[in-house]
């Protein structure tokens, strides 16, 4: 399970992962910078629609405590 696996190595297993080809990204050196900035930008904005619990977003009941436990585990940036 990746909760315990975190716990004893503190290491949190990649799930995904991004490729540029490499002409492309000697052609436009810019693309890794600019491909990066916008990611980060979509994680913060779904950062800030899961922590908004003024109004659920999803239906599910116990939406919190699973968004508590993964603070508690991983923090505010999992």
């Amino acid at each position: 399970m990746e909760i315990d696996f975190y716990k004893k190595t503190g290491i949190f297993p990649i799930m995904h992962t991004v490729a540029i080809k490499e002409d492309l990204w000697q052609d436009c050196s810019w693309i890794a910078i600019s491909l990066y900035k916008a990611f980060q930008a979509a994680k913060e904005l779904a950062y800030q629609r899961l922590n908004d619990v003024n109004a659920y977003k999803i239906s599910m009941v116990w939406f919190r405590t699973p968004m508590d436990e993964q603070r508690d585990i991983f923090g505010d940036d999992p």
